[in-house]
């Protein structure tokens, strides 16, 4: 008996309660991980908008209009009329961008403009991943929550969400 008084080591009981800190642990450090893809991913497509509005001005300065177009994204490559407005803006953009995620369909870009709706400016919207990424949005955009998550818009043109106007979801 007294060689298992001495004997130095851990129970099944004390590995088993480690193993189950470490799992909870792990856990937490994951939905950490991912929460910061999230906004990451939602900081890239306010970046790509701004890179679309800025070729959109170039443009205006150039052809004195925006471009005629209602465009989005979609799982298609080039969803509705969206390598069509690329190749009006290809003189100030080498490709407009994708979803960062690769969910065109989902978390799709969108650009009405020209004098398609009577109004000459226009407007660019994203689907944000991430509901509590409204901090991200500065005086230059807005956001907008919607039932299923939350949208970004930039330009002279946006919807504003005003009731009964869905131009995202065409």
């Amino acid at each position: 008996m007294k060689y298992l008084k001495n004997k130095k080591g851990f129970t099944l009981i004390e590995l088993l309660v480690v193993i189950a800190i470490i799992g909870i642990l792990a856990s937490i450090v994951l939905v950490s991980i991912n929460s910061a893809r999230k906004k990451s991913r939602d900081a890239t497509r306010m970046a790509d908008l701004r890179q679309i509005a800025m070729a959109l001005e170039m443009y205006y300065d150039s052809n004195g209009s925006y471009p005629n177009r209602h465009a989005y994204t979609t799982a298609v490559n080039c969803g509705s009329n969206w390598c069509n407005l690329e190749s009006d803006l290809s003189a100030y953009i080498s490709h407009l961008p994708r979803d960062p995620l690769g969910l065109q369909n989902t978390y799709r870009y969108h650009y009405d403009g020209g004098e398609a709706d009577d109004y000459p400016g226009y407007g660019l919207m994203a689907r944000f991943e991430h509901s509590g990424n409204y901090h991200l949005v500065n005086e230059d955009g807005g956001y907008y929550q919607g039932n299923d998550c939350c949208y970004y818009e930039i330009g002279p043109e946006p919807s504003n969400d005003a009731p009964g106007i869905n131009w995202w979801g065409d």
